[in-house]
């Protein structure tokens, strides 16, 4: 069983030509129909469509578009016959309103609103207690996915993140392996507020643009000085989007160069909810592969880049979960531009190098 923790909420995706763009200006969009998203429904449904079980916490009310996310997670869970643990799935009070989320899609460029009451944010710290406490009478984890929780945003100051905190201490303590996507609302919090929970966690992914800002209080730069700091912290892997990803294993003196799939333009529909993809990729194959050697890494990541490369031929994050069929049906039809690599730091320096080039810091 995975418990997932993360977001949950209505998508509406906007495309606009990107040479006629400009803001103020008005514009005719192709209408599509609403979806549903946030990293907690993406990694969900995409488990239960390969038939792995999967127990979600997620900010739900009983509203339209909450019982939306509902009929899509039994949806994804009745085509992998997988077992979805939908007890109480829904947060208890008045007024309460699923988040909604607005994407403008301008050529590769994403801007995102999300939409979401005090309220529902306020509400999930007892309603993921609730959760947890029925969960732990009654099942037994393999592995826990802590996704974007707005909620780490609104606690008392200088205490924001105390949900996360509290999600990996109870689960660590009793000896459950712990993977973290983090989203913006605990990502910006920065180095000095996780540094000291990072060897509670399994392994620790962000792409690269949120990864800067995650490192940035600790003065590092380049991606080997990164590297080079999560070396004694948790295994760490860094998506970077049309280049594949980069990763390390706790304690290994080693660097994974993962190279993505050769997709062309015609194939790439939506790249939303891709990181997550590869989540739910590592996840699935984690459970049967301990992290315990860069081969073993090398496998994890293998299968969570296929998911990822699938999910940017698919509209939406988890409108299009494949089976395992049709997952072996791309592997089949696409080659990889280059095979993964593990070199060791000395060796993969260069490379890294011209990745700090392709992908610079902020205004650098």
């Amino acid at each position: 069983m995975v418990v997932v923790i993360g977001g949950a909420n209505g998508e509406h995706l906007l495309r606009v030509n990107p040479g006629h763009f400009h803001l103020g200006g008005k514009y005719m969009a192709t209408p599509l129909p609403m979806m549903v998203g946030g990293s907690g429904v993406n990694y969900a449904c995409r488990l239960l469509a390969m038939g792995i079980p999967v127990f979600p916490i997620l900010p739900l009310a009983n509203d339209d578009v909450g019982q939306m996310v509902t009929i899509m997670l039994g949806a994804a869970a009745n085509v992998g016959s997988s077992v979805l643990g939908l007890e109480d799935l829904y947060m208890r009070g008045n007024n309460l309103t699923t988040p909604f989320t607005t994407i403008l899609v301008v050529g590769s460029e994403r801007t995102i609103i999300n939409e979401f009451s005090t309220s529902i944010i306020q509400a999930f710290s007892e309603h993921w207690e609730r959760c947890l406490h029925h969960f732990q009478r009654t099942k037994m984890a393999d592995v826990v996915i802590i996704g974007h929780l707005h909620a780490d945003r609104c606690d008392p100051p200088g205490q924001s993140g105390g949900i996360s905190e509290n999600i990996i201490c109870r689960f660590r303590a009793q000896g459950d392996s712990i993977f973290v996507n983090f989203g913006v609302s605990q990502y910006r919090l920065g180095t000095n507020r996780w540094r000291h929970l990072l060897d509670k966690v399994e392994y620790f992914q962000l792409n690269i643009d949120e990864m800067r800002e995650f490192v940035s209080d600790a003065g590092l730069e380049s991606m080997e000085d990164i590297l080079a700091w999560f070396r004694d912290k948790c295994t760490v892997a860094i998506t970077m989007e049309r280049m594949g990803a980069v990763a390390r294993l706790k304690g290994s003196d080693s660097v994974i160069l993962l190279w993505p799939y050769d997709l062309g333009f015609d194939d790439i529909r939506d790249t939303t909810g891709v990181g997550d993809a590869f989540m739910a990729g590592v996840v699935a194959q984690a459970r049967e592969t301990p992290l315990d050697n860069d081969d073993a890494l090398c496998r994890v990541l293998e299968n969570g880049r296929l998911w990822g490369a699938y999910a940017c031929t698919t509209l939406g994050g988890a409108n299009e979960c494949p089976t395992p069929p049709e997952l072996d049906d791309f592997r089949s039809r696409h080659r990889l531009l280059l095979e993964t690599e593990c070199r060791s730091l000395d060796e993969a320096k260069p490379m890294l190098r011209i990745l700090d080039r392709i992908f610079p810091q902020t205004g650098a």
